[in-house]
Formats: C-alpha cells, sequence, structure tokens
C-alpha cells in the first residue's frame, strides 16, 4: 500500500526506494524469517516470498502498528523486527533457517507467468493506468 501511495502521488526515485527498503526491512525481512522457521524443510522460494515475506510480514506489521497506536507506544512499531531477531538469536532455529532448501516452482507457475506477462495483457494494464490518470 505504501507503494501504492507513493507512486500514485508522483513520488521521486528517492521516496520510491525509500519506500521500498521500508516494505522490504518491516515486513518482508521479518516474514521470511518467521515463515523459514515454521515452514516445512523443503519448499518453494516462492512460497518465503509470498507467504512468509508479504502475507506473515504485512500481518505483523498492522498488528504492530495498531498496537503502538493503541498504547501510545510507537516503539511497538519494531515489534516484527525484533521478533525477526529474537528468532535468527536463537541457536536451533537459525541453523533450521538457514538450512532449509528450496525447490524449483512448478511448471504451471512458469506457464501462469508467462501468459500474465503476455503483450495484450501489459497493453490492458497500461491503458488502465493511463485511464486512471485522466481528470
Amino acid at each position: 500500500m505504501l507503494l501504492l501511495v507513493a507512486a500514485a502521488r508522483g513520488a521521486t526515485h528517492f521516496e520510491l526506494l525509500t519506500a521500498s527498503l521500508t516494505v522490504l526491512v518491516t515486513q518482508l525481512l521479518p516474514g521470511v524469517v518467521i515463515w523459514r522457521a515454521m515452514r516445512p524443510v523443503h519448499g518453494w522460494w516462492i512460497e518465503d516470498i509470498a507467504l512468509g515475506g508479504l502475507a506473515l510480514g504485512a500481518g505483523l506489521a498492522v498488528l504492530a502498528q495498531v498496537a503502538a497506536v493503541a498504547t501510545s507506544v510507537s516503539m511497538l512499531g519494531w515489534l516484527p523486527l525484533a521478533l525477526a531477531g529474537g528468532v535468527l538469536a536463537l541457536p536451533v532455529l537459525s541453523v533450521r533457517i538457514l538450512g532449509v532448501t528450496c525447490l524449483p516452482p512448478p511448471r504451471l507457475w512458469g506457464i501462469a507467468s508467462a501468459a500474465s506477462l503476455a503483450p495484450a495483457s501489459r497493453r490492458r494494464l497500461r491503458r488502465s493506468i493511463s485511464c486512471s490518470r485522466c481528470p
């Protein structure tokens, strides 16, 4: 959401880079660390990013921000990073997190990705973006 808002209001490249790094550090990193501690040893990297990084990380970030606002303690916003650091500090979990293996994704995912990037789809996307900026 942060990236969409930054892009929609005509942010500079530096602002977009800052927003991207914020999402990476506050949501993706803690989510991937915690997900890798819980998931099976063999899995797909797309699971790590989508389920762990984005879904779990965003959920943790939202909960932390709600707690920070509700209690007026802004330091609670750092809770996902502290939780990820705590997980990495445990030797048993850090060995497990670093020892997981990533399998190649199924072929169907590649076909679906290629189909979504087809020129017709890109043209439709460009039209919808250009029309959303029309007065």
